[in-house]
């Protein structure tokens, strides 16, 4: 039986936010977009980036859904 990856919380608590930073800032897997667009994330007004990853992701499907 294979092992499967435990999946994300839903929310992460305030105070272990941070944690969350370190660990895909540090992580090898991770992507080097993520990481960038975290770190710039981090500088920025947290309702802004919210916005623009709401729009980034309706954008994204739809251009899933134009390829398919």
């Amino acid at each position: 039986m294979s092992e499967v990856a435990p999946q994300p919380p839903e929310q992460i608590e305030a105070e272990d936010v941070m944690t969350y930073v370190r660990f895909v800032l540090s992580h090898p897997g991770m992507s080097r977009w993520l990481k960038d667009a975290l770190a710039s994330a981090m500088e920025r007004d947290p309702i802004s980036v919210l916005n623009d990853l709401e729009l980034l992701s309706l954008i994204t499907r739809s251009r899933i859904r134009r390829d398919l």
